[in-house]
């Protein structure tokens, strides 16, 4: 994938966020006027993700990805539990710039609300699997995945709507575990769209 086209893509995934929050203006009620839900809550989310930056740009060609995760949850008053799953593309630079197919994660996690159900703590752990061959590791190969966001902040849009963002999280990616293995630490701001069924 050349420059060109990876420039439109990260346009497209910059522009998406302002197009969530639209949408979820465009819904019935203010913000300000509605509470979350007490009690139990099942929910569906739907996130997309950007990262730029990791713990090795200098000596690795993996630079940052962008993706997309989706999640099913139930939640009881402030705690949770939820499974998810999730796609993230990396940007690979050995002599262009190019998209690649990353990684397919699979998880189990538990979260927190606190502040009036304002912001969110989570933590998630599963499998992450190797999307695209490399000189040394098939597509396929199986290793950890660890997903930790310390504060999302939440912003009700109606009884069953909620924007969240999460400015920084931390995930870990290691889908091969052997020796010489690929693990990357990547630094997320994710945009999460919350809706309670």
């Amino acid at each position: 994938m050349r420059i060109g086209k990876l420039r439109s893509q990260l346009i497209i995934a910059a522009a998406l966020p302002a197009l969530l929050a639209l949408i979820c203006h465009s819904t019935e009620g203010a913000a300000h006027e509605v509470t979350v839900p007490q009690g139990r809550t099942l929910y569906i989310q739907i996130d997309h993700f950007a990262a730029f930056f990791n713990d090795d740009a200098e000596n690795s060609n993996i630079a940052g990805g962008i993706g997309y995760a989706g999640r099913l949850g139930w939640r009881k008053e402030k705690w949770g539990v939820f499974v998810q799953f999730e796609r993230d593309f990396w940007m690979v630079s050995e002599v262009d710039l190019d998209l690649v197919n990353g990684v397919l994660n699979f998880a189990a996690g538990a979260e927190r609300l606190s502040f009036r159900e304002r912001v969110r703590s989570s933590i998630a752990f599963g499998t992450s699997t190797l999307m695209f061959d490399t000189v040394l590791d098939e597509a396929g190969t199986t290793g950890l995945f660890l997903d930790i966001r310390p504060i999302g902040l939440r912003w009700p849009v109606n009884r069953k709507v909620t924007l969240e963002v999460s400015p920084l999280s931390v995930t870990l990616l290691a889908p091969v575990l052997s020796d010489p293995g690929i693990r990357k630490i990547e630094y997320r701001t994710v945009l999460t769209l919350e809706v309670s069924l």
